[in-house]
């Protein structure tokens, strides 16, 4: 087992698989060009992999905010194959990420969870995470 960053078009690709798992409407023959996009923004592609392919992926970036006196690791997407869940494989690809954003002087990781992903929290609460606040959404479509 092995965390890479992804970096080529194909590592990209690979990853596809166990993303859409999180989230359903990506579109496979939008992802390397959405993905790529991001990453001249700063995002990175995470993927733990065994012999047998993808296990994991994480989506995300450093950033740092007046809020914060230190950059910190912020968790965009975060996600196990559905198939390899509860077999160690987000334990290793968080503990990774932990480990990432220490050597980059990071003093706390953050992520935003969807109320409806129940087992994603049991896990958070689980990696000595707390919730912190509310994240507000203000749609700007006529739907």
């Amino acid at each position: 087992m092995r965390v890479q960053i992804a970096q080529t078009d194909s590592e990209i690709a690979q990853c596809y698989l166990v993303m859409m798992q999180l989230l359903p409407d990506l579109q496979k023959d939008e992802f390397v060009c959405r993905i790529k996009r991001l990453m001249s923004k700063g995002y990175s592609l995470a993927y733990l992999r065994d012999d047998a392919g993808i296990c994991a992926v994480a989506g995300f970036r450093i950033i740092e905010m007046l809020s914060s006196s230190e950059p910190y690791l912020v968790v965009d997407e975060m996600v196990t194959d559905e198939g390899k869940r509860s077999q160690g494989y987000g334990d290793y690809l968080f503990e990774w990420l932990i480990t990432y954003a220490q050597q980059h002087a990071c003093r706390q990781i953050h992520l935003d969870s969807s109320v409806r992903f129940v087992d994603a929290h049991r896990f958070y609460f689980r990696k000595r995470m707390h919730i912190q606040g509310y994240h507000f959404i203000l749609p700007l479509n006529d739907e």
